[in-house]
């Protein structure tokens, strides 16, 4: 016993006195500073760093005290009845023990060290840590569109705003231009109507100035006393004329005057304001059109899509020579990896062209769901809308023609270490490569696609608007 603590206190004494990491167990004793702890002590129910693990070994009061390994949680790691280290789990009831609990109360039970338990629990938490980091990708891509919506819409207020504003002012302008004509129509007649009773008045007044000097010289030449004078001034009596020139006046008739001008605005006003509401009463119809959208689907059982699952009816007049179909089966073998030389990375995905052929569901439904399974081989799953045959029979050779590299397809490619979906040319990597079936849900009336990975949470795609397969697929040998 003295040789083994001796030889346990010169390889303890021999570390270096270091501050705990992040992935180091603590010493309990320390502070404020922790260092890294060297051994746990079972009856001190502590960590221990070299400096106050020296007692241990100097102090004969510790020498009974078991030391172990520096272990996390030591307190709810050791067993209250016998004081032992939990090292086993117990699968059957689901709960930790120690070597001693085999032997009473878990006797017989079905037992497995910690580490393998917990590495085999940890597939489990790395599958959902990878859907939830997917998902994470998903929203955080969303939110990213939704960024440029709002600058877009921000965009499109404005403009549309600016389009309200210049159309209502011309409007203004127009109404301002019929208004100064109607006042320049007033500003005449009241012109004509002011020179034509001036003239009246004027020749009113000449009219009378004339009249008041005869009377005038009627009234002296009555008045006149001598009867010499009087006849000699009574010959000119004669050039009063009998009759004079008519005198004509004018004046306004006040109900034939801008004889239904009041009636005729406001019809104008009602008339503007019915049309003014017509086009505006459209206008107010057609605003902003929102659309909504699953951003992450519900979860799906598989059962539940298994009963919609359909078969794949492949056209032979659309298979490349080295794609070799089964009716029976509805599958397709690839001859093309099976004449290429493999390498010791397996075939390459670089060398050949791209193998096409298209396929149609069996059954026409409102929901289809196809699956593959995966091996140590590249898969790839497709959809695209029904795209018209090429030129003259010829394949298309362009990029552009293959799927997921333009907006009307969508593609799921890869191997048990990770899938990417491509569409409109653009990539997205799905984390996690515990999955060995990959499912491709549609459901046609929610316009979706849904990628849905064994054990996993559905992932949307972007939204498709029908099955309707007929187009390249990415470059790469591969069977369907």
């Amino acid at each position: 016993m003295v040789t083994c603590f001796t030889q346990a206190k010169d390889q303890t004494l021999g570390s270096s006195q270091i501050l705990a990491g992040p992935r180091d167990v603590p010493c309990d004793f320390c502070s404020p500073q922790k260092l890294k702890s060297v051994k746990s002590c079972l009856q001190c129910m502590a960590s221990l760093c070299e400096k106050h693990l020296r007692s241990h070994f100097e102090d004969q009061v510790f020498q009974d005290h078991q030391l172990l390994e520096p272990v996390w949680d030591l307190k709810s790691r050791l067993c209250r009845k016998h004081r032992k280290l939990r090292r086993l789990y117990c699968r059957t009831e689901g709960c930790c023990v120690c070597g001693a609990c085999l032997l009473e109360e878990h006797k017989n039970h079905d037992t497995i060290p910690l580490e393998e338990e917990r590495a085999r629990k940890e597939v489990e938490v790395r599958k959902v840590q990878a859907n939830v980091e997917n998902q994470m990708l998903i929203i955080n891509s969303d939110s990213q569109k939704h960024r440029g919506q709002v600058a877009f819409l921000l965009k499109l207020i404005q403009t549309t705003r600016d389009e309200v504003n210049t159309c209502f002012s011309e409007i203004i302008q127009e109404v301002k231009q019929l208004q100064m004509k109607v006042l320049d129509f007033v500003e005449k007649e009241e012109a004509a109507a002011l020179g034509k009773l001036g003239s009246s008045i004027q020749q009113s007044h000449n009219r009378l100035l004339k009249l008041e000097g005869d009377s005038i010289w009627l009234r002296t030449l009555l008045a006149n006393r001598s009867d010499q004078q009087f006849l000699q001034e009574f010959p000119r009596l004669k050039h009063f004329p009998a009759c004079m020139e008519p005198l004509m006046g004018t004046n306004c008739e006040e109900k034939q005057t801008f004889l239904q001008l009041p009636e005729t605005l406001a019809e104008l006003r009602t008339r503007l304001m019915d049309v003014g509401l017509s086009f505006i009463n459209q206008i107010l119809l057609k605003g902003i059109k929102m659309n909504s959208y699953e951003v992450l689907p519900p979860a799906v059982d598989r059962k539940i899509l298994l009963k919609c699952y359909c078969n794949l009816n492949f056209d032979p007049t659309t298979a490349s020579e080295e794609l070799f179909l089964f009716k029976e089966t509805h599958s397709v073998l690839n001859l093309g990896i099976l004449l290429e030389p493999l390498g010791a990375g397996g075939p390459s995905r670089a060398s050949g062209s791209g193998r096409r052929c298209c396929a149609r569901a069996a059954c026409p439904r409102a929901r289809h769901y196809w699956e593959a399974d995966v091996s140590n081989s590249w898969v790839c799953l497709g959809l695209t809308y029904r795209r018209s045959p090429p030129l003259g029979g010829r394949p298309r050779r362009n990029t552009v023609h293959l799927l997921g590299r333009n907006p009307y397809s969508w593609c799921w490619s890869g191997t048990l270490s990770g899938f990417s979906v491509w569409h409109d040319n653009a990539r997205t990597v799905l984390h996690g490569g515990y999955h060995r079936t990959l499912g491709v849900a549609l459901a046609l009336r929610r316009r979706l696609p849904v990628l849905l990975r064994r054990g996993g949470r559905p992932e949307p795609a972007p939204p498709l608007p029908r099955l309707l397969p007929g187009a390249a697929l990415p470059r790469g040998p591969w069977s369907a």
